[in-house]
């Protein structure tokens, strides 16, 4: 019937929704890792040791 194919959309759409979050969650815990990576490597200390 059209409202068992209606809820069953639904749970599909939510399951990528789902998904799609925790690849964000992922993507997001990557980038964060490589923001700190650049500061570590432009930071004054690590420059100066760099230049010795």
């Amino acid at each position: 019937t059209l409202v068992v194919w209606r809820q069953s959309r639904a749970l599909e759409v939510l399951r990528r929704l789902d998904d799609t979050r925790r690849e964000r969650v992922v993507e997001e815990a990557r980038r964060s890792a490589l923001l700190r990576r650049v500061e570590q490597l432009e930071s004054r200390a690590r420059v100066s040791e760099v230049a010795r």
